[in-house]
């Protein structure tokens, strides 16, 4: 599931009279990869809840949660292996202080 796609089936939906929540029918500006997992995660809710809705005005909107619980999860795992990786490569000196700065 793209957000877009999901964004435009919704903007169809609401054109035809359809009352949705704004967290359908915009995408807002993304700008890092956890907030593109948050935004994810929300669409992904508000297109289960309102999924009749939006099966008035496109195909089995199932097939769309499926791709977007997929797409999720691929770039979760990805996002937590590149900060493993990341935190892995770091001097021993940053990641204790990095430690020691979550501790407060």
């Amino acid at each position: 599931m793209r957000l877009q796609k999901a964004v435009n089936r919704a903007i169809r939906a609401s054109h035809t009279g359809a009352q949705l929540p704004d967290g359908l029918t915009s995408m807002g500006n993304i700008q890092s990869i956890p907030a593109l997992l948050d935004r994810a995660s929300k669409a992904i809710g508000l297109i289960a809840d309102n999924a009749a809705t939006l099966a008035k005005v496109g195909p089995d909107v199932q097939i769309l949660l499926e791709d977007g619980k997929k797409l999720y999860k691929t770039l979760e795992q990805a996002d937590v292996t590149q900060e493993q990786t990341r935190a892995s490569q770091l001097p021993a000196a940053v990641a204790t202080f990095n430690i020691n700065k979550a501790k407060l």
